[in-house]
């Protein structure tokens, strides 16, 4: 295998468990490749690798990110910078909207407690000592041992003040307090909120995010949580501060100094002075720490009677990860609402429809004038409705769709007062004359959907790449029941609506069976889990935009195209996870009427199976696509093959740099795989540009294996970094099909020299045996069980069901699973010449790249051992099979939001540590897509 070829530093931001001195146990990897930098001394590194199969293993020096390599999977993702700055668009507020009333106010220094609720997840008590505290981490005190107990988490706890206002719709306020952060772990917890709301749990309490809350939340937010356990917040949030109304976001800021004091109990806590302001005229103001984070940010406030109320806590995942929450000296003031005042707007401030209206409710206008201003445009008298209660409804639709992604203002002046509001537009697909088909060569006698339906007995699907693979026939043999298919699809006439044993789920009743399933296990036992479909539609669509859903149980991917397979087509909507029956919704609008070929990717996991497929019209009825029972306005027609002779034109069936892919190297080896249906690639009609620079392509570069053809291109001079690149293709083929395709990348941090020069230790396990290609050879932890290993080439003898990477044979080691007692005997020792780094005494910066296929096991399998290596039945890295993560011990967070790694599938696994940083950092990767931060 070739080696790896560049490092790109790229400051990756993690939490390492520990120091490492000498030796090192790996405890559970199959099909390693590990670019690591250790400070370890010169004792052995063992590596416990149970049923996995190791392809390579390389160890470097420091930190780093790896490019790409030829026929090898992608890593050159590895880089700090996958939280990107979301777009955020104008965000809504009044101006000069409400008439306020007379003020209240409320004081409390804590001496006492001063009448408000708490609500907490033990017997914890939130008012003591003079200060409000929220989480206190004495309370994590056994108070039979005195000693600190893990057992003792969750630590959670709200406190609700008295009403202010009673009953009272709140205009403005003003709160200031003092607030503490920190005495925890070298790593702080989530974060803490300031809330006004009136539908708070009584029984459960809120935390940084505000919990269920739908009133106005500030959360002031430290670290991010694990998904469904940060209260609705996004890994690119934290550290910051975070609006949101109506239990939606608002507007995020990164803001970095939100811990006022540093880890341990060994020091006075420190407080510092926070002031949060929303003016009657909805402009919110929020200082920290003297620093002003946000100045008069409007946010489409609308006044709500309620309470307010500081949340905060820590989740029983993140053990090693804690600090205290303390408030002191709180003083609110207030002002209620008098006359005509705003009682809904939209769209929201994010993500509106490209065909959304402004609707803007007031309530007790009186007949009051009424003007607007769009986007700076001449003033306009809208129109207005009765919606009843005393409530006008002002209403503005724009004749022309929204740009996708675009930023529009709206002022509103309502008799003596003034609105100010904006919002984003999602960023949706626009479909052209290029995405269509010639309605000539669509047989419209033939109406529904074509399905490909594959299931696996071997392959755990749970992500929407790996579905992909299956139904491409890389993860096992097809095991559905293909009885009443032709030629591997069936035909369907109706309706997208399955469900497992066809009973009704989701939004739409009338559920039928998936065709094909269940399908049979190789022991004669039915199934319906692990199965993948593809639904072809030819959709007739008139010029307009359009709002489609897809519910479904697991995960989907719905895009569309000229040939709606192509890799560089954006997806319209996709959920790529397992779940329960849930709804996802996306956009789209088509620019010329016609025929446009669609493609709905759905797979199953385990457990419930269905999936529907729906258009939503602008007062959210649902309607399945191609159901003949529709109204005329809300049918949209299907069509589910082509006339004899017509055809589909190529796709891009693979591309590096990938659509929307980040951190890609400066220096990049532009490859696109470029796939035949039924008709030929003219490769003389082959263009490639970048940056909107065409590109000379030498002699070489366009190469034809079967049907599919590769475009080669490697850049003369390296590209700006961290800057977004497009890339442009064009080509025709024999039956007069012109293709064009863009996308865009983004490039991840310049630098970076010959990785080899760094590399303490490199494995490929081709020849057979432990030797290294870099470094020192491995060793068994113990000679005597050397004969349980096996070393072989992935589809050959004992290696048969080994599946390849990327196509390609893979030379490994299978370390097997055992059940009898040797386990503690298992595993690679690993010597190294790395010397002490990061400014320690011990390897500080490292980094560990490993080519990893996890066979048969348990739900946990372990990876590597840094200390403590007398214990042999330990671990100080595992992977979990339930979420597809990597993590340390029982409570640490497992989470892959991007990527993740089943049973039985390569993975390219990384892991970035630098215990020198403030605070020490652990980064880990699958497959270049960055996981959690923490441990």
């Amino acid at each position: 295998m070739a080696s790896v070829e560049r490092v790109v530093n790229d400051g990756m931001d993690t939490t390492p468990h520990r120091q490492v001195d000498g030796r090192t146990l790996f405890c559970s990897a199959s099909g390693l490749s590990i670019h690591a930098t250790l400070n370890l001394s010169q004792a052995p590194m063992i590596t416990r690798i149970l049923k996995t199969t190791l392809n390579r293993w390389c160890i470097s020096s420091g930190v780093a990110s790896v490019a790409n390599q030829k026929n090898e999977k992608r890593f050159e993702r590895v880089a700090a910078h996958f939280a990107l700055p979301k777009r955020l668009g104008l965000l809504g507020a009044l101006l000069a909207g409400l008439l306020p009333a007379a003020a209240g106010s409320f004081n409390t220094d804590f001496s006492s407690d001063p009448g408000g609720t708490s609500i907490v997840n033990r017997d914890q008590v939130l008012v003591k000592d003079g200060i409000l505290k929220l989480v206190d981490l004495n309370d994590l005190i056994d108070p039979a041992t005195g000693q600190f107990s893990e057992q003792r988490l969750p630590l959670q706890g709200c406190y609700i003040l008295p009403e202010i206002d009673p009953g009272q719709k709140v205009a403005s306020f003003t709160a200031t307090f003092k607030a503490r952060v920190g005495g925890g772990t070298e790593s702080s917890a989530l974060g803490f909120s300031l809330v006004l709301a009136n539908d708070y749990d009584q029984t459960t309490p809120f935390r940084e995010g505000g919990g269920a809350t739908t009133g106005l939340t500030i959360s002031f937010l430290q670290a991010f949580g694990q998904a469904g356990v940060g209260e609705g917040t996004a890994a690119g949030d934290a550290p910051g501060i975070v609006i949101k109304q109506k239990g939606q976001k608002v507007i995020a800021k990164r803001f970095t100094g939100l811990r006022t004091d540093g880890p341990g109990a060994g020091h006075a806590p420190v407080f510092v002075p926070v002031e949060v302001t929303l003016t009657s005229d909805g402009l919110l103001s929020v200082t920290y720490n003297s620093n002003k984070v946000y100045d008069k940010v409007p946010i489409g406030y609308i006044p709500i009677a309620g309470q307010f109320g500081f949340g905060a806590g820590i989740e029983n995942q993140t053990a090693i990860v804690r600090d205290n929450f303390w408030i002191d000296d709180l003083s609110i003031t207030t002002t209620t609402v008098s006359g005509a005042y705003v009682v809904s707007i939209e769209p929201p401030t994010q993500n509106a429809a490209p065909n959304a209206a402004v609707k803007i409710g007031i309530q007790d206008l009186a007949g009051a004038a009424v003007q607007m201003v769009f986007d700076g445009g001449q003033p306009f008298t809208p129109a207005q409705t009765d919606a009843g209660g005393g409530v006008t409804l002002v209403t503005f639709q724009s004749v022309a769709l929204f740009d996708p992604g675009s930023s529009h203002t709206v002022n509103l002046t309502y008799g003596t007062k003034t609105l100010a509001y904006g919002f984003s537009v999602v960023n949706y697909v626009s479909l052209g004359a290029g995405d269509r088909v010639e309605p000539a060569g669509v047989d419209t006698s033939k109406p529904g959907f074509k399905l490909k339906v594959y299931q696996t007995a071997t392959t755990s699907i749970g992500d929407n790449k790996t579905a992909e693979k299956v139904l491409a026939g890389q993860g096992g043999a097809n095991i559905a029941n293909l009885s009443a298919a032709t030629d591997g699809l069936f035909d369907v006439a109706g309706v997208i609506n399955f469900e497992a044993t066809g009973t009704d789920a989701g939004n739409m009743p009338g559920d039928t069976v998936f065709p094909g399933i269940p399908g049979t296990l190789p022991d004669n036992t039915q199934t319906t889990d692990n199965f993948a479909v593809e639904a072809i539609a030819f959709l007739d669509l008139a010029v307009g935009a359009y709002t489609v859903g897809v519910n479904s149980d697991d995960g989907f991917k719905l895009g569309a195209a000229s040939n709606p397979r192509d890799v560089t087509a954006p997806p319209i909507t996709a959920y790529d996870a397992p779940r329960g029956a849930g709804e996802s919704v996306g956009f789209f609008a088509v620019t010329q009427s016609g025929i446009y070929p669609f493609r709905l990717l759905y797979w199953q996991q385990s457990g419930g199976a269905e999936v529907e497929w729906y258009v939503i019209d602008t007062s959210g009825n649902r309607t399945l696509i191609n159901d003949p029972n529709a109204p005329g306005g809300n049918r949209i027609n299907s069509y589910r093959q082509l006339k004899a002779g017509a055809s589909l034109p190529p796709y891009v069936s693979a591309a590096s740099p990938a659509p929307r892919e980040v951190n890609v190297s400066v220096r990049p080896r532009i490859a696109i795989d470029v796939t035949e249906d039924a008709t030929i690639v003219d490769q003389s009609s082959i263009k490639l540009a970048l940056n909107g620079s065409q590109a000379t392509l030498p002699v070489g570069a366009i190469v034809k294996n079967g049907k599919v053809t590769t475009v080669n291109y490697s850049v003369s001079q390296p590209l700006v970094a961290q800057t977004a690149q497009m890339l442009h293709l064009e080509f025709s083929d024999s039956a007069g099909h012109n293709v064009v395709r863009e996308w865009g990348f983004t490039t991840g941090k310049g630098g970076g020299g010959n990785l080899l020069n760094s590399v303490k230790g490199y494995w490929t396990f081709e020849k057979g045996n432990l030797k290294a290609r870099v470094g020192r050879d491995l060793a068994y932890v113990d000679n005597s069980v050397a004969s349980r290993y096996k070393f072989g080439v992935s589809g050959q003898g004992d290696f048969a069901a080994l599946p390849p990477i990327n196509g390609k044979p893979a030379h490994a080691l299978l370390v097997p699973y055992v059940t009898d007692g040797t386990h503690k005997q298992m595993g690679l020792r690993m010597k190294h010449d790395i010397a002490p780094n990061g400014g320690g005494q011990k390897v500080n910066q490292y980094t560990v790249i490993l080519d990893l296929l996890w066979g048969q096991g348990s739900a946990y399998g372990a990876l590597w051992q840094l200390h403590d290596l007398d214990n042999a039945g330990d671990s100080d890295m595992y992977w979990q099979e339930s979420s597809g993560a990597y993590g340390k011990t029982c409570c640490s967070a497992y989470l892959a939001p991007g990527q993740k790694q089943a049973r039985n599938e390569w993975r390219r696994v990384a892991f970035a540590v630098d215990l020198a940083a403030n605070p020490p950092i652990l980064a880990k990767y699958i497959d270049g897509i960055k996981n959690l931060d923490q441990i």
